[in-house]
């Protein structure tokens, strides 16, 4: 799967939610983010595409949102915009993003938790970091200020 997900425009992509969810974590912390959108899509519980994924939204209170907040936020677009411009201050975040991306689509770097975490959460708990009637989280792990998890299909109890 990942070879086929190893192009430039899938790089921009995710390296855009990388930049929005993840700029000022380690190399890591970013990579893992990464991995959350390319282990989804071969989750049960997540639409079976890359752009599925990432342009997967809920809504909630009557307003459409997207499971990636940041792609609601009309200021990340214009720091993304602005940081792809070499010697841009946040041109160094974008290159990052960028790198990280593309290690978790083309599999040139592992997956910093082996379990293929789908979820993660910048407080602890949260929805994304507890079991629920749908879901068992499996495996917890911090990685800088982010709370990644894996999880599988509730079949009884956790």
């Amino acid at each position: 799967m990942c070879a086929s997900l190893c192009t430039t425009t899938n790089k921009e992509k995710v390296g855009r939610v990388v930049f929005g969810e993840a700029s000022g974590e380690s190399a890591n912390g970013q990579l893992e983010v990464a991995y959350t959108i390319v282990n989804r899509i071969s989750h049960a519980g997540f639409p079976n595409s890359l752009n599925g994924v990432v342009d997967q939204t809920y809504t909630s209170g009557g307003k459409t949102y997207h499971h990636y907040n940041t792609l609601d936020n009309s200021g990340h677009d214009q720091r993304w915009t602005a940081a792809k411009i070499p010697g841009a201050r946040e041109h160094a975040a974008y290159n990052s993003a960028i790198t990280q991306a593309g290690h978790a689509l083309c599999a040139t770097k592992s997956d910093p938790m082996s379990c293929g975490p789908v979820n993660f959460c910048a407080t602890n708990p949260c929805a994304s970091t507890n079991s629920n009637k749908y879901w068992c989280v499996t495996e917890k792990k911090q990685i800088g200020s982010h709370w990644f998890t894996c999880i599988k299909k509730k079949t009884g109890n956790c």
